[in-house]
């Protein structure tokens, strides 16, 4: 019995720290993303809308709401350089906001794989 709860309490403390380092990469990874020059992040949108597109199968209202999304993103990043890179995360976190919206479960997990995949490899 004392085995069985010693395993249990390292099974939690591995999962505590998979989603601890899960979510301080995904941070410093956004930190990143939302200081780039407005050339890169551009070239990071388009990235992530052919993997969205091509990986979730977006039905036309998705995919209209999506490029919608990205476009006023675009305009708020354009102006971005003379705002904090504060203001830059809380538009990535925006965007990620508005797509869990018009997703379903299934794609909204497929985005944020996709979007931890382009942040890690660093992709723009």
């Amino acid at each position: 019995m004392k085995f069985i709860k010693l395993a249990v309490l390292f099974l939690l403390l591995f999962l505590a720290g998979f989603v601890a380092g899960y979510r301080v990469s995904e941070s410093n990874a956004q930190k990143r993303i939302a200081v780039m020059a407005p050339g890169a992040l551009r070239t990071h949108l388009e990235s992530l809308q052919k993997n969205v597109e091509s990986t979730l199968m977006l039905n036309s209202e998705q995919r209209q709401s999506f490029q919608s999304i990205l476009n006023e993103s675009l305009e708020k990043m354009g102006i971005l350089r003379t705002r904090t890179k504060e203001e830059g995360l809380s538009i990535l976190r925006e965007i990620d906001t508005e797509m869990d919206k018009i997703l379903t479960s299934d794609q909204s997990q497929k985005y944020h794989v996709i979007r931890q995949t382009l942040y890690l490899s660093g992709n723009s």
